[in-house]
């Protein structure tokens, strides 16, 4: 029987972060993950953007979790070798006049405009396109993540440390007593499910209200695109 402290279910994002924390804690595990190549985290566009939405709206605790993150990526980049976080600018086109104005007034406040400016029309991507005649947000410092190659690369360092079980978690194989957790041959302290969406069918966590997002993406090709505007 294996003994380890905790059980990971998941190794998405929040399993990725978890396990390297508890391994910078010094803690046993074992991640369990079927290690899909469409799951939630690897198909993410990775973009962390400090003000979105229509109405120009800071993102909750924005200041505080930027430095955790430049700090959190760069240990992981270190450890992997390779960097997957990316500080970027985020053009946001205005798509009317009253739209534009009413950036102006959002951009004036304290609280945003450390993070949004304003582009006039000549220095975006063209001029000539319909979409820049009323300027932009610029949006910075904004930040894209490589998640894919990230959780890929973390998927081989477990599988390296034998610390990654590459299946599919079999809910109906776990035993759960007073003082520890038994599944199939590992024992462990806790558990703790990372499973996104999935905790839906989770028998111990559907009861929860989740309501599970749709994402969509657009595939574009544009010539002659400069290479200074690419995310990727």
């Amino acid at each position: 029987m294996r003994q380890v402290d905790f059980i990971i279910v998941g190794q998405g994002l929040a399993g990725t972060f978890l396990s390297f924390n508890l391994h910078k804690e010094n803690k046993s595990f074992i991640v369990i993950d079927a290690l899909n190549e469409n799951s939630a985290s690897r198909v993410s566009s990775g973009i962390i953007n400090p003000v979105t939405g229509r109405n120009f709206v800071k993102a909750w605790m924005i200041d505080a979790l930027i430095p955790v993150a430049v700090n959190a990526y760069a240990e992981i980049e270190k450890l992997l070798g390779r960097q997957y976080f990316f500080q970027k600018t985020i053009h946001k086109y205005f798509p009317n006049e009253a739209v534009a104005s009413f950036f102006q007034t959002k951009a004036s406040t304290e609280e945003n405009k450390k993070f949004i400016s304003s582009v006039a029309p000549e220095n975006l991507l063209s001029d000539k396109l319909n979409e820049a005649r009323h300027g932009a947000a610029a949006i910075s410092p904004a930040f894209f993540v490589d998640c894919k190659n990230l959780i890929e690369d973390y998927s081989s360092w477990l599988l390296n440390n034998n610390w990654l079980l590459a299946e599919t978690f079999d809910y109906a194989a776990l035993e759960i007593s007073e003082n520890d957790i038994t599944y199939k041959d590992i024992n462990a302290k806790y558990i703790i499910f990372c499973e996104g969406y999935k905790a839906k069918n989770n028998p111990w966590f559907n009861y929860l209200p989740m309501v599970g997002n749709k994402g969509d993406f657009l595939l574009v090709s544009i010539p002659n695109f400069p290479k200074e505007y690419l995310v990727n």
